[in-house]
């Protein structure tokens, strides 16, 4: 009815699909951030879950590299 064709449909369906996903992956990795914040969870579950949940390896390690570097974790004092 608004004058799309099949292929544009389809085009904006995996778009949308695609998305969904990508926000549902933030979701995730900002639940997980949080929970490591609070030391509900360490480093191995941080990995396990966002991978049970189809988060890129990549995703993850930025994103647990990120919060570690927040809070201040594997960042050594240079001697001057």
């Amino acid at each position: 009815l608004l004058g799309y064709t099949q292929a544009q449909i389809a085009r904006y369906k995996i778009l949308a699909q695609l998305q969904a996903d990508y926000d549902f992956a933030k979701d995730l990795l900002s639940s997980l951030r949080y929970a490591y914040r609070k030391k509900k969870i360490d480093d191995t579950k941080f990995i396990e879950l966002a991978r049970r949940y189809g988060v890129p390896d990549r995703m993850i390690a930025r994103a647990l590299s990120l919060e570690k570097l927040r809070m201040g974790l594997g960042i050594e004092e240079v001697a001057e």
